[in-house]
């Protein structure tokens, strides 16, 4: 009888996944336990919001992206920090607007994880710098606390390959999801609230705080998001200019082509100004400028974090039969013990990042640097995405729960299944008081 697997394969140590553009489905998971989460794709886009207190899988935040812009006295380019789009293109409208389909991107990427830390080499060989990204939050097992931030660390390395100085921005782009309520048959995403972006400085930090007008702290969509730095050399364009159809993105990206520095001018027309008063989209962008010498790198860091607090007292999955959400009881997510807002928790997480960068490094070479066959590792980490998922859930006594699993929107099998939950470990053995 053949062998399905030669013994090199059975035996191969040291792991080293890779996956590239052709690997549409291949996504890394960002979130603390029960606190939602953000998705990293193979192109180094950013993915599936599911921040909301459910699965939400497909949500793409409009205009949600990082971008960079360099000049080095002899040319100057600007691109999205992303691999250039793949086919297939479908939908009926094609790619809209806020896919950013017309912007200027890599050539191709790749990317690796190593549980929780994801990185992405952005490639082309045209240009005189050499784009890494890496995303992750705190996972620290036996410290359920700082593994349950609703923030994660995204950080760019840009090293500069010619042989003159090179004046780089880095500037991220971020949807105001305060009040957020579904997107309409055009893609534009609808607002319960009245959203609105602040630039805040706060000693050692400063960025855009994303919050609304309109809302009540207990209103089950009420929320904040916060795009953050501790460096000092900023720019911001507190809001988008975003006017009709394409205006916001035009003036961003004119303003950001010039000099890498972003001008936070009067608004001329915001959301007064839509045919669709419920259609509110607020864009904020943060950017970080620096000049780096010949053979050397520099790193652009932010932390981005969010902050939905209300959740609904009820198992809201494939048999929900209740009445609308603002009619439903609700209580609160764990986070909400721990943090304010949003801007809270970022701001926790970047002035504490190097012990909790640390002690999740411990646990992370831990494995990957252990005799373990690579399939292993593969199986293992890939299933730890999990505890970070909407299938797991901690409410404000502490109480851990969870989902059979999810299918893209719903949970599946309410209830702390024990036919599941009883033969899935990890908890037990990393977070053992979540486990009790």
């Amino acid at each position: 009888m053949k062998k399905p697997y030669k013994r090199e394969e059975l035996f191969s140590y040291g792991y080293a996944n890779k996956y590239t553009p052709e690997h549409k489905e291949a996504a890394m998971l960002i979130g603390g336990i029960g606190t939602g989460s953000f998705s990293l794709g193979s192109r180094g886009q950013f993915k599936d919001w599911e921040i909301f207190n459910r699965p939400s899988k497909g949500i793409d935040f409009p205009y949600t992206f990082f971008a960079i812009h360099a000049d080095n006295g002899k040319e100057k380019f600007t691109k999205v920090l992303e691999s250039k789009l793949a086919p297939p293109f479908v939908g009926a409208q094609g790619l809209l607007s806020q896919s950013l389909a017309g912007l200027p991107r890599f050539d191709s990427s790749e990317m690796q994880v190593r549980f929780p830390f994801v990185s992405v080499n952005l490639i082309d060989g045209r240009l005189p710098v050499e784009v890494g990204m890496e995303a992750y939050n705190p996972f620290i097992p036996l410290n359920a606390d700082d593994s349950g931030i609703p923030a994660a660390i995204v950080r760019y390395r840009v090293r500069n390959t010619g042989d003159t100085p090179i004046n780089v921005s880095i500037a991220g782009s971020l949807y105001n999801a305060s009040g957020y309520d579904g997107a309409e048959m055009w893609g534009n995403f609808k607002n319960c609230s009245s959203p609105f972006n602040e630039f805040k400085e706060d000693n050692e930090v400063r960025g855009i705080y994303f919050d609304s007008k309109g809302l009540g702290r207990d209103h089950v969509k009420y929320g904040n998001l916060a795009l953050m730095t501790s460096d000092k050399a900023v720019s911001y364009k507190e809001q988008w200019n975003m006017g009709q159809r394409n205006d916001g993105i035009h003036d961003f990206w004119d303003d950001f082509c010039e000099d890498g520095l972003l001008c936070n001018d009067r608004i001329q027309m915001g959301i007064e100004g839509k045919l669709d008063k419920r259609v509110k989209i607020q864009i904020g962008s943060l950017a970080v400028n620096h000049t780096i010498k010949p053979g050397e790198t520099e790193c652009f860091e932010f932390a981005l974090s969010w902050y939905f607090p209300n959740r609904e007292k009820a198992w809201p999955g494939v048999q929900d039969i209740c009445g609308e959400a603002e009619e439903r009881e609700i209580t609160h997510n764990y986070y909400s013990t721990l943090f304010n807002s949003a801007w809270d928790a970022g701001r926790y997480l970047l002035m504490n990042k190097e012990r909790l960068e640390n002690d999740t490094l411990l646990f992370t070479n831990a494995i990957y640097e252990s005799t373990l066959p690579d399939y292993i590792i593969d199986a293992v980490t890939a299933n730890l995405t999990i505890l970070k998922s909407n299938t797991c859930f901690r409410i404000e006594n502490g109480h851990m729960f969870g989902f059979e699993g999810c299918l893209d929107d719903v949970g599946s099998c309410p209830g702390n299944c024990t036919h599941v939950w009883y033969y899935a470990q990890s908890m037990a053995y990393l977070f053992p008081e979540l486990e009790l």
